[in-house]
Order: C-alpha cells, then structure tokens, then sequence
C-alpha cells in the first residue's frame, strides 16, 4: 500500500501532500493558488484511484488545521470518506487490527471536517538569503577553529573564488567557489590564484569534483571577521576535468563546518597526490 502505519500521515502520498502545501504557504502564495497548482502538480496522484483519497483527506485536514478549509476541498475528502474507498484497501491488504486502526482513523477525520475549522494560523514565510557575491570574487579566509589548530593552520590563510550561484533548499541562493592549493601566513595578491590549481572536493570516481557550495542561510553566519576580500578577478585557471563533463552535482557545506570540510580535503588531497604538502 506503500503505506508503513494505519495513522494519517504514515504514507508517503500524505506527507508530500502536507509538506508540500505548508512549503507553498511559506513562500507566500495564498490558498486558492496552492490548490489550483497542486491539481495540476499531484495529478499522478489525482488520477490514481488508490492515491486520490488519501490527497483529498491530506489536503482537507492540513488546511482544516491551519484554518483554511476551502468548501471544495472539504467536499471531496468527505465524499471519499463516505464511500470508504481508501479503508477497503486496508480491509484487503491489511490485517484486522490494522483496518480497525484505520477506520478509526478516518472516522475521527470526517468527525473533525464537519466541526468548526480553528482561526486562521499565522505563517512564518522563509526569509530567503540570496549571495551578493559577484562572480570572480577572490576572498582570502583566516583559519581560526581548534581543530586547525592540531594541522598548523591556525591564523593561516586559503584563497576561493566565486565560480557560481546554487540553490540551498528551500530557496537560498549561495555562492559555488573553487578552493586553491595554497596556504600562506599573509594575505597575498589576489592575482596568484591564475597560477594555482583547485582542490577537488571530492576524490573517489572519475572525473573529480571540484566546486563547492557552501551553504547559506543569512548574512549573518558569514565569518566576516575572517574574511577578507581581495579583487574580482574575471579569468582563472579552471579544472579541465570539470569543463570537460559540465554540470556536475556538487560538493555542499556550511560555514559552521566549513574549515572541517576544507582540512579533510588537505588530508586526502596529502593522501592522494604527489603535489604540495598543505598541512
């Protein structure tokens, strides 16, 4: 049944129903736009007459929920809960304590759809960061975690490059930056970084991975204080493994780990190549 519990929301169609419109209603949109766009969105469900129920009953008490029960919704969910469709499926499939659970299940959801819905719910809509980095941005980064410490690396400075933007879920537009093969104890001239190669963020399969995103969420988890930047510079040396397959999925993390992410990549990159040693 692709179902793993006799509750509402122990199905992977009700989840996606749910998360989804609670997303959509984050982002700002108003109600009627929601429904209207997730007829068309979730038609495979929709049109699925195992899965149909069960979007109705999803949308129909998510939205009785948050006080926005609109009359159609409503109208459909108690029309499948009075033909009993989606419990016959549980009357075949499962066992009979399980149909029991179930029914008792949608017995208390019809209930609930024909009493008074609560107030309108307040939402919470994402704030959203979105990087003013330009591309060709060189930063100069200070390490200054304990763990740099350990490597020698600590107030000793990296040089990345803004390549690109990528999405963080559920909407943040990040920087993607190459990582280059240099460790200084002063900030240098933005300049160097045409001579220097990249370091691959990841090292197993072919061809390797080199840009990272590093994931943003607001201004305010910048490291600023260790930060500094150097110039815009329009053309540097690229890794010819990444132009020659093109888009590849890439690397992701935080600056919360990020010094974390950058020394495991010095270690394999010791590890892994006869080039400079880093650490």
């Amino acid at each position: 049944m692709g179902a793993w519990g006799t509750k509402l929301y122990q199905d992977d169609v009700t989840e996606d129903v749910r998360d989804h419109y609670k997303d959509q209603l984050k982002r700002g949109k108003s109600n009627e736009e929601i429904v209207k766009e997730m007829l068309i969105e979730f038609d495979d469900y929709i049109s699925d007459p195992d899965d149909e129920p069960l979007f109705w009953f999803a949308l129909a008490d998510t939205q009785w929920k948050l006080g926005r029960l609109l009359p159609e919704v409503k109208k459909k969910a108690l029309e499948h809960l009075k033909i009993g469709s989606n419990l016959e499926r549980w009357q075949i499939e499962g066992s009979k304590k399980d149909y029991e659970k179930r029914k008792a299940v949608l017995y208390e959801l019809a209930e609930q759809l024909n009493t008074p819905m609560p107030e309108k719910k307040k939402i919470r809509q994402y704030r959203l960061y979105q990087t003013d980095w330009k591309n060709g941005d060189v930063y100069a980064y200070q390490f200054h975690s304990e763990e740099s410490k350990e490597y020698n690396l600590y107030g000793k400075y990296l040089l990345f490059r803004k390549t690109t933007e990528g999405e963080v879920w559920p909407g943040h537009i990040c920087p993607v930056v190459h990582v280059y093969r240099w460790i200084g104890e002063d900030i240098p001239e933005a300049s160097m970084i045409s001579d220097l190669d990249c370091i691959p963020m990841t090292f197993h399969g072919t061809p390797r991975k080199y840009e990272l995103k590093i994931e943003t969420k607001s201004k305010s988890k910048i490291p600023h204080k260790y930060l500094t930047f150097l110039d815009n510079i329009t053309t540097a040396k690229y890794p010819k493994e990444e132009r020659i397959v093109g888009d590849l999925s890439k690397s992701q993390f935080s600056w919360k780990v990020f010094e974390r992410g950058i020394i495991k990549r010095l270690k394999l990159l010791q590890k892994n190549d006869d080039g400079i040693n880093l650490l």
